[in-house]
């Protein structure tokens, strides 16, 4: 079933019979022989062969430097209807490219699906910082400049297909306004600007109300797609979200939405709107993490967070169960036995929503270095402990 699912797919994304018919020849022969998601075991990593961003880069470049279109506090986002991870980002004086890549699950490749806009209509770093309003929020085609996109790029599902960004510093500047790209007309549009916001917002898209929630500031925005309306909710943080490097998650089963990094942990209640920050307990070492990675798992109702330094190993990865509120405690879970792939560390300005669960296939897709592979995990089926898990491997052995 899922290779007649993926067949569907891959004829509506093709553009061409002769295309179709060649994803349709790979899909044949990897439900034939099985591919490397589908061999991948619990507690185990895959480290994806040729996967590497940088292979994919405009020639010629644009401005800046193209390993920024991570580097630059910028994050990931997952379209569900085509499986695939992307990326967009950039903006200050980093990387004034605006194209969109994407890491489709299906093929294990990468493929600049947008963009850029031409290096002629691209002005210095500068110029734009003397443009009025301080920076380019669009270049002279009309599309928006890339930004530090930080935790508030997400993909919106049906009716409306696109990737939408909410703030950030744009390309010479600062925030950035709201900004969705359509991927069934394949350009941008510009929404109305949030009440208020910061540079680093942490967003998340609940698909049953169709509604796009960012904490900015001290307060939770909620951003209604398809009027087009933004309205505020309460005051959340009060002591102040002064962060920038922490992110945001929704658990749709509870309606909560979790925050995590730069040594935060908040909860904020859809439905009742109020925002905490319990304690927790177990292996919070993952909370000190920057701009962690998080990500909700359907089939174990579950938040599962990645981080790679601080004290959180790259190859761990960590769980927390949202059914009771009063008790909540991180879980250490570290690989298999049989792994033998150890991820990349977090790039030095944090995963954000590089850090994605992939529905079809059940694994957690990471991606966080342009000149490296993507990463691959599978969630393991035992779940470890602050008082279980085993001491780390000594680097060497003396027998006296």
């Amino acid at each position: 079933m899922v290779a007649v699912d993926l067949a569907l797919r891959s004829f509506a994304m093709a553009k061409t019979p002769l295309s179709f018919l060649c994803i349709l020849l790979a899909l044949f022969a990897r439900s034939v022989s099985g591919g490397p998601l589908e061999e991948l075991q619990p507690g185990e990593w895959y480290e994806v062969p040729n996967s590497r961003l940088d292979a994919h880069k405009p020639n010629p470049t644009p401005p800046g430097a193209f390993p920024n279109i991570i580097n630059a506090w910028s994050s990931g986002a997952f379209d569900t209807k085509r499986e695939r991870l992307l990326v967009w980002g950039g903006g200050h004086c980093d990387y004034a490219g605006n194209e969109i890549y994407a890491f489709d699950m299906h093929t294990l490749t990468w493929s600049r699906i947008w963009g850029p806009t031409p290096n002629e209509l691209i002005p210095s770093c500068q110029e734009a910082v003397q443009l009025p309003g301080g920076g380019a929020h669009t270049y002279s085609d009309g599309n928006p400049s890339p930004r530090h996109t930080y935790d508030s790029l997400e993909y919106i599902p049906e009716p409306i297909d696109g990737l939408l960004e909410v703030g950030g510093a744009a390309w010479g500047g600062s925030g950035g306004g709201a900004f969705l790209f359509s991927f069934k007309t394949g350009d941008w549009r510009e929404l109305d600007k949030p009440l208020q916001g910061r540079l680093g917002n942490e967003a998340v898209y609940d698909r049953r109300t169709q509604r796009y929630f960012m904490r900015a500031r001290n307060r939770v925005l909620e951003l209604d797609l398809i009027g087009n309306e933004w309205a505020e909710h309460g005051n959340a943080c009060p002591a102040g979200c002064s962060s920038d490097r922490t992110t945001a998650e929704l658990d749709p089963t509870r309606n909560l939405i979790v925050f995590v990094g730069d040594g935060d942990f908040a909860i904020y209640n859809i439905a009742t709107g109020q925002h905490s920050e319990p304690v927790t307990r177990g292996a919070t070492e993952i909370e000190s993490t920057d701009a962690t990675g998080l990500a909700y798992d359907p089939s174990s109702d579950l938040i599962v967070a990645w981080g790679g330094h601080r004290g959180a190993r790259p190859q761990d990865v960590y769980t927390m169960d949202l059914r009771d509120l009063g008790d909540l405690q991180w879980n250490r879970v570290i690989p298999a036995a049989s792994n033998t792939v150890i991820p990349s560390s977090m790039s030095s300005k944090g995963t954000y929503g590089r850090f994605r669960y992939s529905p079809t296939y059940n694994v957690f897709v990471l991606y966080n270095h342009v000149s490296e592979n993507v990463f691959i995990y599978k969630l393991g089926d035992s779940i470890g402990t602050p008082d279980n898990i085993p001491p780390d491997a000594p680097s060497s052995l003396q027998v006296q």
